[in-house]
């Protein structure tokens, strides 16, 4: 698998470093998740409703309703849309 070019292969001194080398430079598309898609105020507010969620199970009607208020308030051209491999 290629590495980045001009890059001396030697600085992958483990094997963890060189697999995460060839993973980013290979030839498989690599996909993004929401959490990558998400503008900051929304990831922002889903880590803080999941901390709330483990406090306090039954208001998860709640914090869905607040997850709901952040991700109406924030434009749509503020969402990435980026397709599997691009």
């Amino acid at each position: 698998m290629p590495f980045p070019r001009g890059v001396d292969q030697a600085i992958y001194d483990t094997p963890v470093s060189r697999r995460i080398a060839q993973t980013l430079t290979g030839e498989a598309a690599l996909c993004f998740d929401a959490s990558d898609l998400m503008p900051s105020a929304m990831t922002n507010a889903f880590y803080r409703a999941v901390l709330e969620y483990l406090q306090s199970p039954d208001d998860l009607d709640t914090i869905l309703g607040r997850l709901e208020q952040v991700r109406t308030a924030i434009p749509v051209t503020d969402w990435l849309d980026v397709p599997c491999g691009a």
